[in-house]
């Protein structure tokens, strides 16, 4: 891999895994400890250009946020909490976005999921940091009362689901429930699924806020009346939603696109094209794989990937839009479409999948979902990581080298490139940084003890060196 590497213990001096030369950047309190399989307990954003912010979840449900300033590399740490008084725990979470200058940290609270009138079961909690000082909202549930009077309410959203053990696939542990927080055109967006699998997608356009229902509703009636559709008829979820934008050309604007799994294990992208306004209806859905059992009538996949189990994750790269999910048996899928032969195409990334433009035999068999992220350096082209944790806990990190068209599968912890880091109980998130100095890429993820660690590689001046 290009660039120098760089080892950090964020947080949890007191754990008994220190590695000698590094020490804890914070005196924190531990993570979440133990092995969820697949929960996103740590997210890592930027702010001010001059900040990185490693934010977690603890056992008590309180979200830390432990930050740096990398032009001075001091660290601080601090409690996300409601300004107003006091805080909800959290039970999933948290989520982090960036949106006109404001820093939003987002968690679900939990509570019994089948009391549907207790207050905040199932909330989205949003406590946000504008440059002046923190606020804290609700984005759902305005319609039920709340333990936090005073509070604003944004939608009369309903439930988010939060407790990932009502629908776990056999084997796994999962799927866990999350807002997918993200941007489009002025608006910020945040979209949930709810506790009967329909997904809602709640945004704010500058002035005022929005509600939408993306898929279809539950019905229980039989036989049942058309329920209501939503935005597109697709089926319902039993996954959380992932979202992104896919833009081709900077003069058209870029069209929406919400992913999730449903029921038959089938991945459905529902998709706004704002060039359809004003001719057409602009959102459309479509089927990604195959799935189990018999899709919906009229229904076809675009490829041939099997059924999903955990997933997927959207992302673009050049002029191609990806869905890549876990499989069966460990195998991870990966389906897309290219702008340029306006066609779609599958394949295997891990377990023995062919050379060429898949990856190498040694990558083994995945325990999540993977995090894929672009990284490019001075006048190098960008390299493409697939970032996934296996069944031991080992962080594999797929990458492309596009110099010599090749791909590489590096083990990051447990002896590998970064020496003997301990063994990864969630699934690691990867992120990039870069101002005039440097830019470096980082994977970041929590041990079975709650330590947040922290490896990556830097191109470009460290701060010993800047004049």
């Amino acid at each position: 891999m290009y660039g120098n590497p760089i080892l950090r213990q964020i947080n949890n001096p007191a754990a008994n895994n220190t590695i000698p030369g590094v020490s804890a950047a914070v005196p924190g309190v531990a993570a979440v400890t133990g092995s969820a399989a697949g929960t996103p307990l740590l997210c890592v954003s930027s702010y001010s250009g001059s900040q990185v912010h490693y934010i977690y979840l603890d056992n008590n449900g309180n979200v830390w946020d432990a930050f740096e300033d990398r032009n001075t590399r001091e660290f601080n740490l601090q409690q996300i909490r409601n300004p107003g008084g006091e805080t909800p725990a959290a039970a999933a979470g948290p989520f982090v976005g960036l949106y006109s200058n404001q820093q939003h940290i987002v968690w679900i609270s939990g509570g019994n999921v089948f009391s549907l009138g207790e207050p905040d079961v199932g909330t989205i909690w949003d406590c946000w940091y504008d440059g002046k000082g923190w606020h804290f909202q609700r984005i759902n549930n305005a319609h039920y009362p709340t333990n936090y009077p005073g509070v604003y309410s944004a939608t009369s959203g309903p439930q988010a689901a939060f407790d990932s053990t009502l629908f776990a696939p056999p084997g796994i542990q999962g799927p866990s429930f999350s807002v997918a927080i993200w941007n489009w055109l002025g608006q910020q967006h945040f979209t949930y699924a709810c506790v009967t699998g329909t997904v809602f997608d709640a945004f704010w356009d500058g002035g005022q806020w929005h509600l939408q229902q993306i898929n279809q509703s539950y019905s229980s009636s039989a036989p049942p009346p058309p329920p209501p559709q939503g935005n597109t008829g697709a089926p319902l979820a039993l996954g959380d939603p992932y979202a992104g934008v896919y833009q081709i050309f900077a003069n058209i604007n870029p069209q929406e696109h919400i992913a999730y799994r449903d029921f038959s294990a089938i991945i459905w992208d529902c998709w706004f094209d704002p060039a359809a306004v004003g001719h057409r209806n602009p959102w459309s859905k479509q089927q990604i794989n195959v799935g189990r059992g018999n899709p919906p009538s009229g229904s076809r996949p675009l490829t041939e990937a099997p059924a999903a189990v955990l997933g997927p994750v959207v992302w673009n790269s050049d002029t191609q839009q990806h869905f890549t999910f876990l499989g069966d048996s460990g195998k991870l899928w990966d389906a897309w479409y290219d702008w340029r032969t306006n066609g779609w195409s599958s394949r295997q990334i891990n377990l023995g999948a062919a050379g060429g433009e898949t990856t190498p035999a040694n990558a083994p068999e995945a325990a999540g979902v993977p995090y894929v992220c672009s990284w490019g350096a001075d006048d190098l082209p960008p390299t493409q990581h697939i970032v996934y944790r296996d069944l031991n806990g080992g962080i594999r990190d797929l990458w492309l080298d596009v110099v010599n068209d090749t791909w590489h599968a590096d083990l990051l912890n447990m002896g590998g490139v970064f020496g003997n880091v301990p063994p990864a109980a969630g699934d690691p998130f990867v992120w990039t940084y870069s101002d005039q100095y440097l830019t470096d890429i980082h994977f970041t993820y929590r041990d079975a003890n709650g330590t947040v660690w922290d490896m990556g590689y830097f191109m470009g001046l460290p701060i010993e060196g800047r004049g």
